[in-house]
This record gives structure tokens, C-alpha cells and sequence, in this order.
């Protein structure tokens, strides 16, 4: 059963993750806070699809917010161990000429 969620998993982060991704990024909001609340969003969102033509219980709605907000934290820290400090506060733009 772990291997076909983990398929669809992977199918719904490219689909939405990687898009908020390289937004958060392009306007260097990449944080812990922004990464757990477009985590939260999403799982409310696929909440909301799986039910659909329903509407959402309010269980599963909880624990895929909460899911996905967790998936977006843990996203954030694995991110945050690979980013130079430096470069990380940066302001993305056009490089300076030396």
C-alpha cells in the first residue's frame, strides 16, 4: 500500500509542490513558515479533491492539512541544510559585475 501512496505522493508534490517552489523562491520567501502554510494549503486542497463531488469530512480535512503542513516543514528543513546561509538571504536578481 506505501508504494502506490507513495506514487500518487510524488505525482501531487510535482504538480503543486514543485510550482509553489520556485514562486516562494523567485520572491525569496523561502521560510519555514511559508513552506508550512503552502504544506497546509495543499492538503486541504487534496482533502477537498479526493471527496469530491462531496464535500470534505472535517477529519480528513484536518489530518491532510496537518499532513501536508508537516510534509512542507520537513520539505523547508531538508532544503535549509543544503542552502549556503549566505545565499540564502540574498536577494535573487541580477549578479553584480566584479
Amino acid at each position: 500500500m506505501g508504494a502506490i501512496v507513495y506514487v500518487y505522493s510524488c505525482g501531487l508534490m510535482a504538480l503543486f509542490g514543485v510550482p509553489a517552489y520556485f514562486l516562494l523562491r523567485r520572491k525569496n520567501l523561502v521560510r519555514w513558515w511559508s513552506s508550512l502554510f503552502i504544506g497546509l494549503l495543499v492538503g486541504a486542497l487534496m482533502a477537498t479533491v479526493i471527496r469530491l463531488p462531496n464535500q470534505p469530512r472535517v477529519e480528513d480535512l484536518l489530518v491532510m492539512a496537518l499532513t501536508g503542513a508537516l510534509a512542507g516543514l520537513v520539505f523547508w528543513l531538508i532544503w535549509s541544510r543544503g542552502v549556503d546561509p549566505a545565499a540564502r538571504n540574498q536577494v535573487t536578481g541580477p549578479k553584480a559585475q566584479e
